[in-house]
């Protein structure tokens, strides 16, 4: 390597400043950087003293140094503690705070984390300060430095409103929710309308589902579509047309699994108990669902917002040591208050799709926001696109 070429210690030098008492504690996390400890899920008690703690200043960037291969990061925007376990890097005059929080979060910048991390596996790699400033990076100028952060947080604040905008429509879709599927509030022209208690085994066939012998390689790879639990874990709406894996008529015939038209609704009894989805296209299950084909006095898309919203009562009657589990036997018996009539409950279901095709379309705003960013992270912070100044 290059004796002469840029290394990131000419652009950061350690904070090994001792804390004081008054100032917040900060955690840094893999997605959101630094934050204030007291927000963190799974916190950690400490019995250090404020001093015990390092001291970070606004504008310096702590890094977790047995998780910085992975990205663990944050911008400080105000002086604080952190723990002594971590490195506080101090930007020098030739590096913007801002611009090397994103550069930090380059995917070729994390990987040279790694490669001069040490660590017999990874899980005991650490990336310390004098590694650390070995790493080669050149950085542009401090005008340019300071325009690529000023765009990237552009599409920062952008992600952040349209973040805001998800948890507000889906604040409202839940109120929707404990409106209309109580019965508290009633559509327009059903207000007369009774409302009963329905067991799901009167909803309509109950059937179950099953798994070919994995053994055998004529049973699997057909034009069936299997879908196990972990198939809608991966749902981001309630529809369902594609699974990972697929099966044969032989493999089929094999199982105990049934055929399920379109429209039926698949609802997981082992292990992620309550989750479910609609069949968009003709498919089977394997046995961790118990499935219901409606008859024709029910909506299916109704079913499906009921389900969701009484889910704990699926979670409260499952059992199992190893995992959760809801008998047929069981199932069947959830009893449900709805309306009598199916075109109220198809009156509902709209009312509830329109709220849920709101926060659909602010997320996938987000998700087209995140890609851009991204995109942009490449280009301008490897120099591959320059910046006007």
């Amino acid at each position: 390597m290059n004796v002469h070429e840029p290394r990131l210690g000419a652009h950061f030098t350690s904070r090994r400043e001792r804390g004081s008492d008054g100032l917040p504690t900060l955690s840094v996390t893999l997605d959101r950087g630094l934050v204030p400890r007291h927000t963190l899920e799974r916190r950690t008690e400490t019995n250090l003293s404020p001093e015990a703690h390092l001291r970070v200043r606004e504008g310096d960037i702590a890094y977790n140094m047995m998780r910085m291969w992975q990205g663990a990061s944050g911008l400080a925007e105000m002086d604080a503690l952190v723990s002594p376990a971590y490195v506080v890097l101090a930007p020098r005059k030739s590096a913007d705070p801002r611009f090397a929080a994103y550069l930090f979060k380059l995917p070729e910048m994390i990987h040279r984390f790694w490669a001069y991390s040490y660590g017999l596996t990874d899980d005991r790699l650490r990336l310390y300060f004098n590694d650390f400033k070995r790493i080669p990076w050149d950085l542009p100028s401090l005008p340019e430095q300071k325009k690529i952060a000023e765009i990237l947080s552009t599409w920062d604040r952008a992600i952040e409103t349209t973040t805001k905008l998800i948890a507000n429509a889906e604040a409202q879709r839940r109120a929707l929710m404990q409106e209309l599927l109580t019965g508290k509030r009633r559509l327009k022209g059903f207000e007369g309308s009774e409302w009963r208690t329905v067991t799901i085994g009167r909803m309509g066939k109950v059937v179950g589902g099953g798994t070919p012998d994995s053994q055998v390689s004529e049973y699997w790879g057909g034009e069936i579509a299997w879908a196990t639990p972990t198939d809608i874990t991966r749902l981001r709406q309630r529809f369902i047309r594609s699974t990972e894996r697929t099966i044969t008529t032989s493999g089929l015939k094999n199982s105990s699994a049934n055929i399920l038209p379109p429209g039926s609704l698949l609802v997981c009894t082992r292990a992620t108990v309550g989750d479910l989805a609609i069949a968009e296209v003709e498919m089977t299950t394997n046995q961790g669902f118990k499935s219901i084909i409606p008859s024709r006095a029910y909506d299916v898309e109704f079913l499906s917002y009921l389900f969701t919203f009484h889910k704990h009562e699926f979670v409260r009657y499952a059992c199992g040591s190893t995992f959760l589990e809801l008998s047929k036997r069981d199932f069947e018996k959830r009893s449900f208050s709805m309306p009598g009539e199916k075109a109220e409950q198809t009156a509902i279901a709209e009312v509830l799709n329109n709220a849920s095709l709101m926060v659909e379309c602010h997320q996938r705003k987000v998700e087209t926001l995140c890609d851009e960013k991204r995109a942009l992270m490449q280009q301008l912070l490897t120099g591959k696109r320059r910046v006007r100044l």
